[in-house]
C-alpha cells in the first residue's frame, strides 16, 4: 500500500478547488524548468514542455475581489536541451514561445488584445557535488536569462504593451538553483526532495524608449516526496510537492511599483510515466493554497504543465527530475 500512498494524495489534491495563484509578470515560468536530469557523460536530453496559465481572479492582499471584468491567458511552449559533459556536470538551454491573451470588459464592450513571440533564451549549468552517493544526491546550478525576446511589442494603435504582456523582459538575469534528494531506507523507491531557486534580475534600460524597468528579485523553495512504482509492467513516479515563492516589488526609474510582488504557497501533485529508461512523460498541476500580494493583482484561476523528455546517446542513471 505504501507504493500508492503518494499517488492517492496526488489524485486527491487534483479535486481541490483551484482559486487563486498570482502571476506578477508575463513571460515564461522559469523556476520549475531550469534543472536537468542526472545522466552519464555523453548523454543528450531533449524536452518539450507546454504550460497553460489562466488568470481570472482579482486579488487584493490575501483577499479575493468580486470582479470578473478581466481575464488573461498565458500559453507557453518551451524547447529544452541538455548535454552531460561528465557524469557530474551538465549544461543546457531553454527557449520558449509565449502567447498572451487579455480581455477587459468595459461599458463599450469587450476589449481583447494579444501578444506572441519567442521569449528570452536561458542557458544553465548543473553540477552534482562530489560527496553525493547512492542515497543522497546534492546538486547546484548557475544560469542566465538573456534578453533575446521582444519587450517592445505595440498594439494596432501604436501603444506599447506593458512589460507583463511582452514575450521578453529586456533584461539579463542571473539564476541560482540547487536540489537535495534522499532515498528513504524504510520505503524503497521513495525519495525526499528539497529544491531552491533564486533569480537576480537586471534592468531593462530601454523600456518605452526612455524608461528603466526592473522586475523584483525572486526566490522559490520546493519540498516533498516522490514514489516510484509499477502498475503491471509500466513504471510510474508520483510526487507531492509544496512550493513557497516570494517576489519583491518591481521598479520603474528607481521608484517602487506598489501593485507588484508578493508571497505564494502552492501544492504541486504530479505523475510521470516512464515507458523506458529514455522517455519521461509528466503532468504537473499547481494548486494555490495561500497568497499574500502587494496591492491589487490579477491572479491565476488554474494552471497545468505537461512535459516530454527524451534521453539519447546513453541511458539515464539518475532519478527523475521533478518539476
Amino acid at each position: 500500500m505504501t507504493r500508492f500512498f503518494i499517488l492517492i494524495l496526488c489524485l486527491s489534491a487534483l479535486s481541490l478547488d483551484m482559486n487563486a495563484q498570482t502571476c506578477c509578470s508575463g513571460g515564461i515560468p522559469i523556476g520549475g524548468n531550469v534543472s536537468l536530469k542526472n545522466n552519464p557523460a555523453g548523454a543528450w536530453q531533449l524536452g518539450l514542455t507546454g504550460d497553460l496559465n489562466i488568470l481570472k481572479t482579482l486579488r487584493d492582499g490575501s483577499q479575493n475581489l468580486n470582479d470578473d471584468t478581466r481575464e488573461r491567458n498565458i500559453y507557453t511552449l518551451m524547447l529544452r536541451g541538455g548535454y552531460n559533459i561528465t557524469d557530474d556536470l551538465a549544461v543546457g538551454a531553454l527557449y520558449p514561445f509565449v502567447r498572451q491573451e487579455r480581455w477587459i470588459v468595459t461599458q463599450a464592450g469587450n476589449d481583447y488584445s494579444y501578444t506572441q513571440g519567442l521569449g528570452d533564451l536561458i542557458i544553465v549549468s548543473q553540477y552534482r557535488l562530489p560527496f553525493s552517493n547512492r542515497q543522497n544526491t546534492y546538486q547546484v546550478g548557475l544560469g542566465s536569462k538573456l534578453p533575446t525576446g521582444p519587450a517592445d511589442l505595440e498594439s494596432r494603435e501604436g501603444i506599447t504593451y506593458n512589460i507583463d504582456m511582452q514575450p521578453g523582459t529586456g533584461s539579463t538575469d542571473w539564476l541560482f538553483f540547487g536540489s537535495f534528494n534522499r532515498r528513504l531506507n524504510n520505503m524503497p523507491g521513495t525519495t525526499l526532495t528539497a529544491k531552491f531557486f533564486y533569480r537576480l534580475t537586471g534592468k531593462n534600460t530601454d523600456y518605452l524608449d526612455e524608461t528603466t524597468y526592473q522586475l523584483g528579485n525572486e526566490w522559490q523553495l520546493v519540498g516533498g516526496l516522490s514514489d516510484q512504482f509499477l502498475l503491471g509492467s509500466h513504471i510510474f513516479n508520483a510526487s507531492l510537492l509544496v512550493k513557497a515563492r516570494h517576489m519583491k516589488k518591481n521598479h520603474i526609474n528607481g521608484s517602487v511599483i506598489s501593485n507588484t510582488g508578493g508571497t505564494w504557497y502552492h501544492l504541486m501533485p504530479s505523475v510521470t510515466y516512464m515507458p523506458n529508461q529514455q522517455i519521461n512523460i509528466s503532468v504537473v498541476p499547481e494548486i494555490p493554497v495561500y497568497s499574500d500580494l502587494n496591492g491589487t493583482q490579477l491572479t491565476t484561476s488554474y494552471r497545468v504543465k505537461a512535459s516530454l523528455i527524451v534521453t539519447f546517446g546513453s541511458f539515464s542513471t539518475g532519478s527523475v527530475t521533478m518539476e
